[in-house]
């Protein structure tokens, strides 16, 4: 198989089906590997979610696959085009279909989650946002799994990994089980800085699981306290995001629409876009592919790509960075 030219097939304008089924057979595939690890590892529960491993992996990766009205696939040809493929080996471009597949399936994951387990897809959503904002872990792609490491020290990644079963013992160890979730995060940061036996890189999911026994522990939990899928509702981050939204809109509005810079309706288009973005990438973790140029086309249909980058892209870009701070710092604020 010569990837570069699939590639290019794909990636292309009105993409040819032979080529388009060739490559959806070579994700799907990449797929169901990266998932028959994660049930090996003990990280997956297949039987949860009802389906077989074919249908999942499928499921997970669907939207890579999703076309215009020419037939262009969208996502594939928005990541390859940022790939000079002349400059690039198959050995090379299987990596990036890697890294896509897997980044898709990790997302997959989470989103089948959320549908037949609502409570762990809480937990999750929670888990990731409280790491955002406490700063005091870093994301890591371990094999192609989401995974966390403390700031700061030596990752110990020689060392084998906490397995489920130590990784809940060890919360159960420093926690009492009416923390919310932050709180949680940074006992577990201590925890795991200061023992030397492990790796320090956890998987997400690992962790996930781990809250949830702690949290459903003893039967007769007090009806007060705190469940780390509630941890949020006092302050849901949605909320906080529209009101940044709210006060970054207000606070420019004299500079780019008294100043008749930009249309009143044009500029309320801006942060319609900049919520969904910012919810994207905050609350579901899901913005890697999110085109600010398709959600403002979507609100504006006449717009093209070189109007976009000629009178918006700056624009909607700089109000979505202060945002963003804005929503970020308030955030913090509430934990």
């Amino acid at each position: 198989m010569n990837l570069v030219h699939l590639i290019r097939a794909v990636a292309g304008n009105e993409p040819p089906r032979t080529s388009v089924n060739e490559f959806t057979f070579l994700c799907r595939k990449i797929a169901v590997v990266f998932l028959r690890k994660k049930v090996s590892l003990g990280r997956l529960y297949p039987e949860t979610f009802g389906v077989s491993i074919d249908d999942l992996a499928l499921d997970c990766i669907a939207d890579l696959f999703l076309q215009d009205d020419h037939g262009t696939l969208l996502q594939i040809s928005a990541y390859f085009n940022g790939i000079s493929l002349e400059k690039t080996t198959d050995e090379e471009l299987l990596g990036h279909i890697r890294r896509l597949v897997f980044a898709k399936v990790n997302q997959g994951i989470f989103r089948a989650y959320n549908e037949v387990d609502p409570s762990l897809g809480k937990i999750l959503r929670n888990i990731k946002l409280a790491i955002q904002s406490l700063e005091q872990f870093s994301t890591v792609d371990r094999f192609g799994e989401l995974s966390i490491t403390p700031c700061l020290c030596d990752t110990l990644e020689h060392l084998p990994p906490m397995d489920r079963g130590q990784l809940e013992h060890c919360l159960h160890e420093i926690a009492s089980g009416s923390e919310n979730i932050p709180s949680l995060l940074s006992k577990l940061a201590r925890a795991l800085r200061e023992q030397s036996s492990h790796s320090r890189i956890v998987p997400l999911m690992s962790i996930a699981f781990a809250v949830r026994s702690l949290y459903s522990g003893p039967a007769d939990n007090s009806a007060g306290e705190t469940s780390p899928e509630d941890s949020f509702t006092a302050h849901d981050s949605q909320n906080i995001i529209r009101e940044a939204c709210n006060g970054i809109k207000a606070e420019m509005k004299t500079q780019y629409v008294s100043k008749k810079k930009v249309e009143p309706v044009v500029y309320e288009h801006y942060f319609d876009v900049i919520e969904q973005n910012l919810v994207a990438r905050i609350v579901q973790q899901d913005g890697e592919m999110f085109s600010f140029f398709d959600r403002l086309q979507a609100l504006m249909p006449e717009l093209t790509k070189e109007e976009y980058g000629r009178d918006h892209k700056s624009r909607v870009e700089y109000l979505g960075r202060l945002t963003y701070d804005r929503a970020i710092s308030e955030l913090r604020k509430n934990f």
